[in-house]
């Protein structure tokens, strides 16, 4: 398939994904497009690397050869939150709590004062979730959380280390990614195929001209359909690690997740621990159902 095409269908889709996501969401313009090789340490096999174009300034690639590297070392990772849940026009003030290996999987729980209110563990290709107000636990697999409209699932995407403090800008379908410049600013558009399509994966903002090595927003999809974004604001450095401060998260105007980092341990070498804390009395729910009946974080 020539470049022309392949521009002209992730095009299409980038576009209908900024008005999906409201004004927020980058628009994509008809802009300077340069191509960039895979990380060098991509997590699957994938094509050979692309020459960029000389759109992509030498200070550009380097920036993002920096970005595709800074997880390389890591082991497990450890944090606490405040943590901002804007819903419905109302906002409500909670904690958190996240354990991460370099592997993807994580822990996640979040606390209202000291009333648990959700409590989910994604290991492997699994995932145990524990809703103490609802008195219900759920085990089942990570595809189905990605199959159903819910309040999970774009958590579940964006959840491991190397997506919640580490923004990739690849992905492990992914077959390209093309630079764009507008107003200044810089973005990756990851391209992955489907079914036979190519279509856009993911839409990463990169910091400006003197800070393209960070990411400040990606836009992610699933099978070529936006399905949230995810912003990083505020980095700084601990133990010579580059993180985000604040990371939010949110997948339609209704519903935001902001979390500030309030405290990070980073290759501790000790064990995680990543088992939900559910009594054994628990109620044992679908978790399809579950994820469908809504209301997860209330």
């Amino acid at each position: 398939m020539s470049d022309i095409r392949v521009l002209i269908l992730c095009t299409a889709a980038l576009v209908a994904s900024d008005h999906a996501l409201g004004a927020d969401a980058p628009i994509l313009a008809r802009a300077n497009l340069a191509r960039f090789a895979a990380p060098s340490n991509p997590p699957q096999a994938v094509p050979a690397a692309v020459t960029a174009r000389p759109t992509a300034t030498p200070e550009l690639v380097e920036g993002v050869k920096e970005l595709d590297a800074r997880r390389n070392p890591l082991k497990d990772f450890r944090a606490r939150f405040a943590i901002n849940l804007k819903r419905k026009g109302r906002n409500y003030a909670l904690k958190g709590q996240y354990a991460g290996t370099a592997n993807g999987d994580f822990r996640l729980a979040m606390n209202w004062g000291i009333i648990s209110i959700i409590d989910v563990a994604c290991k492997g290709e699994k995932i145990d979730l524990w809703l103490p107000r609802k008195g219900k636990h759920c085990k089942g697999q990570r595809q189905t959380v990605r199959e159903t409209e819910n309040d999970l699932r774009l958590l579940e995407r964006v959840g491991c280390v190397s997506e919640l403090f580490f923004p990739d800008a690849w992905s492990s379908h992914a077959v390209a990614r093309r630079f764009e410049e507008k107003d200044g600013h810089c973005f990756l558009n990851v391209i992955e195929r489907c079914d036979g399509v190519l279509v856009p994966s993911r839409r990463v903002q990169l910091g400006t001209y003197k800070n393209r090595c960070v990411v400040e927003k990606t836009i992610l999809y699933e099978k070529g359909k936006p399905i949230g974004a995810v912003e990083y604001r505020d980095y700084y450095v601990v133990g010579g690690w580059l993180i985000p401060r604040t990371v939010e998260v949110w997948s339609s105007a209704k519903t935001r997740i902001s979390l500030t980092v309030e405290g990070i341990a980073i290759n501790t070498g000790r064990a995680l621990d990543l088992e939900v804390k559910a009594p054994g009395s628990a109620e044992k729910a679908d978790l399809a159902e579950t994820l469908k009946a809504g209301k997860i974080f209330e």
